[in-house]
């Protein structure tokens, strides 16, 4: 992430809100698979306070990314303040639900696949040394091009 802050040059006093801005572009970056420039005009709207909203997020996710890199540090959430948001909505969590279930019964049906390959390389046929079923003990024809 690009996520260095200008304001604070030489003074340390209070690096927690530095992290915060750098949080929430590392957050944005992640989320929205972009890469953040590192100056120029796009650059200097970030700055400002402003980001696009990545899609498939909620308002409330967006919100709280624009108010981590506001412009004026001493505006910008606490990291305590920032767990207790609460920026999954209702229907990102039901999702986030229904796309774990589906994991676990893929999972599951992983686990019975291998087993029944696992049988069926113990089975008498997976043993034979040849690959020929039929005619294991004639001798091959061979053909005269």
């Amino acid at each position: 992430s690009s996520g260095i802050n200008a304001e604070y040059g030489d003074d340390h006093s209070d690096l927690t809100k530095a992290d915060v801005f750098s949080l929430s572009l590392t957050v944005y970056e992640v989320a929205s698979l972009v890469t953040l420039p590192l100056n120029g005009a796009e650059w200097h709207r970030i700055r400002a306070g402003y980001l696009d909203k990545v899609s498939n997020t909620s308002e409330q996710l967006h919100q709280l990314l624009c108010k981590m890199i506001s412009a004026v540090p001493s505006e910008r959430p606490s990291p305590a303040n920032i767990l207790k948001e609460k920026f999954l909505t209702g229907e990102e969590k039901e999702k986030i639900n229904e796309l774990t279930r589906k994991l676990n019964e893929e999972k599951i049906e992983n686990q019975r696949l291998l087993r029944e390959l696992a049988k069926a390389k113990d089975s008498p046929l997976m043993n034979m040394t040849s690959s020929r079923l039929v005619g294991k003990q004639m001798n091959r024809s061979m053909s005269i091009a």
